[in-house]
């Protein structure tokens, strides 16, 4: 006697694959993307009077320079770690932490200023 036992192959085709696929990318990169954007959108935006108390320590600097770092500091400082909010420190406590940070953050010395000065200014004395 002699036995054959067929196993039937699911059949699954890219196309009928792609829909899930495309479905559990969506959801679990859109909510990292949110949770950055969140984070970024909280951080305060330098304005016109955040020049001027900028001045007091760098005379030439615009409001482009303060909106550099905090760019610098979204893009650089949270591929690691969630971002710090510049006030949770005080604007003497920043230089050090950047300082410590820069390499691993990629910063040059260019980017590791604007990153220092934008949370110096944006944050408590």
């Amino acid at each position: 006697m002699q036995f054959v036992v067929r196993v039937a192959r699911p059949t699954v085709s890219f196309a009928s694959a792609a829909p899930r696929l495309k479905t559990a990318l969506i959801g679990s990169v859109v909510p990292f993307a949110l949770l950055l954007v969140g984070c970024a959108s909280s951080l305060p935006v330098p304005g016109p009077t955040d020049v001027k108390r900028a001045s007091a320590l760098w005379p030439e600097t615009t409001e482009r320079d303060l909106a550099d770092g905090r760019e610098l500091f979204v893009n650089h400082c949270s591929n690691c770690h969630t971002l710090p909010m510049p006030n949770q420190y005080a604007r003497g406590r920043w230089p050090a932490f950047v300082d410590e940070m820069a390499k691993e953050a990629h910063l040059d010395t260019n980017a590791q200023a604007k990153v220092t000065r934008y949370l110096m200014v944006m944050a408590p004395p």
